[in-house]
């Protein structure tokens, strides 16, 4: 669901770029919409793959903090980029953002993989010590 969110939010940044008439706002805030719930979804089912037990309070007081704290950030400037600097500004601010989570996402799949992969080989290994 990572890649989908990405996928929508990328099309949401073609989209912006087609043109400034009220159905492409209409459909990059759609795709915006929908790609940052997937996202957003995700990466919060996720949370709890990293943390042990104990840690649990600590961590999801940590990830609302930063995430809230960023979604007001950016929320609160958009304004003034758009103001400042155009539309066409703000969605090229947002293509390295996008790029560097689906780096960060395609590292961490790819770790995944290998610890799976590792840990099914070693249970088909026959164990040496009962013998």
């Amino acid at each position: 669901m990572l890649y989908s969110g990405m996928v929508a939010l990328f099309a949401c940044i073609i989209i912006g770029f087609a043109g400034h008439q009220y159905v492409h706002y209409w459909g990059a805030l759609v795709l915006l919409g929908i790609g940052w719930n997937f996202m957003f979804i995700t990466a919060t089912s996720l949370l709890p793959r990293s943390y042990t037990p104990s840690e649990k309070f600590k961590i999801q007081g940590l990830n609302d903090l930063v995430m809230f704290t960023c979604q007001a950030v950016a929320s609160l400037s958009a304004g003034w980029v758009i103001n400042t600097l155009g539309w066409n500004a703000m969605l090229v601010i947002c293509i390295p953002l996008l790029l560097v989570a689906a780096v960060v996402v395609t590292n961490w799949r790819a770790s995944e993989l290998k610890i799976n992969s590792a840990f099914l080989n070693t249970k088909s290994q026959p164990n040496t010590l009962e013998e």
